[in-house]
């Protein structure tokens, strides 16, 4: 009898850790604990994609107003093909596919950059090498050293949902933000 019950708990143990892997879409599902209330808020599909139409247009609109702030501040933008070079050996390096990549100019560039994946743990885990790569930051503070006054990246399930999204803003006062679908997605510390 403890052998059949041992196997039985053994095998719910790893089905759960499967379910909850990196890519099962269960973690797409699992949800955020904001606060310290510990009430979990889980996150629909349409809440995801409305989520992602309202944050882009707030850091587009964002990106208009700063245009305004600290005209004389210059970023040390990559050319372009140096971007797009390291963004598809880190898709090549990380399982994802680029879906979309628009160069925005308030000023100076202000990337625009979107993915689709499967490996969602994995992208997540990834997040800040991949940053790194394409938006390179210099010096200690994060208040400069930026190369460029705007960064959105936007990740998509195989859906087109997305699950991550994350931007700064550097012209002006600098402010940065992630979402994500569940707390294990969150690709950079929060609180």
């Amino acid at each position: 009898m403890r052998r059949v019950v041992l196997g039985a708990l053994v095998t719910v143990s790893v089905l759960s850790a499967a379910a909850c892997g990196g890519s099962s879409r269960a973690i797409l599902y699992a949800g955020i604990t904001p606060g310290t209330s510990g009430h979990r808020i889980y996150i629909s599909d349409a809440t995801a994609r409305a989520h992602g139409t309202a944050d882009l247009a707030r850091w587009k609109a964002s990106l208009r107003a700063d245009v305004r702030r600290a005209p004389e501040k210059r970023f040390h933008n990559l050319p372009p093909r140096d971007f797009l070079a390291r963004f598809h050996s880190a898709a090549a390096r990380y399982g994802f596919t680029i879906t979309s990549v628009r160069f925005y100019k308030p000023r100076q560039l202000a990337p625009y950059v979107r993915v689709e994946t499967t490996h969602y743990l994995r992208l997540a885990r990834a997040m800040a090498t991949i940053e790194q790569a394409i938006n390179p930051h210099g010096g200690r503070s994060d208040l400069k050293g930026w190369s460029y006054e705007g960064f959105y990246f936007q990740a998509d399930d195989e859906r087109g949902i997305p699950f991550i999204i994350t931007s700064t803003l550097t012209r002006g006062q600098v402010a940065g933000s992630q979402w994500a679908r569940s707390e294990q997605l969150y690709p950079f510390s929060h609180g």
